[in-house]
């Protein structure tokens, strides 16, 4: 019989991810942030059982688009 898995997704700011991809320090800030999600979430839900030390991060880049946000335009005022 197999051991039960679940799936997380987290949502990281771009810049937090750019810098997780930097490989430079081996990876340990990338772990650390990780860490911090799972302890997070752990919390959230009441999961004491998550497995902090054995976690898999998916091997892919992301597919979507950078969104900007579209700035509003002043509405012109004019007096009566």
């Amino acid at each position: 019989m197999g051991c039960q898995r679940l799936r997380i997704d987290v949502v990281f700011n771009p810049e937090v991810l750019t810098k997780a991809m930097d490989t430079t320090d081996g990876g340990e800030y990338k772990r650390t942030i990780c860490h911090l999600a799972l302890s997070g979430v752990g919390r959230k839900y009441g999961m004491d059982s998550l497995d902090l030390d054995n976690f898999v991060t998916p091997k892919m880049r992301y597919k979507g688009e950078e969104e900007k946000e579209e700035e509003e335009e002043e509405e012109e005022v004019t007096e009566l």
